[in-house]
């Protein structure tokens, strides 16, 4: 994992919203939110992309839990960001 104090401290989301490449419309909606609920969201990605991913190796249960949070993630990503379509193709494999 990183050494940056913005992922140690969950404050990563305090400056995503406003400096990511490519903003939607609900990306400045986001950032007006409390610290407190952008730790939140840091650790529910960070359990996401560094946890909950490997569930996809385990049982049908398993895989399709992970799956399921893995979607929502990449919806969230979908609202907050335009990545063209990558987000789809993640979704797509799921």
């Amino acid at each position: 994992l990183s050494r940056e104090r913005v992922w140690r401290t969950l404050s990563a989301f305090d400056y995503h919203f406003e400096t990511q490449p490519s903003p939607t419309f609900f990306s400045w909606y986001f950032h007006q939110l409390p610290s407190l609920f952008h730790q939140g969201l840091v650790f529910w990605v960070l359990t996401v992309e560094v946890g909950v991913v490997f569930l996809v190796f385990g049982p049908q249960l398993f895989r399709r839990t992970a799956c399921l949070y893995i979607m929502i993630l990449q919806i969230f990503y979908l609202l907050t960001g335009n990545f063209a379509t990558y987000h789809w193709n993640v979704i797509g494999l799921c």
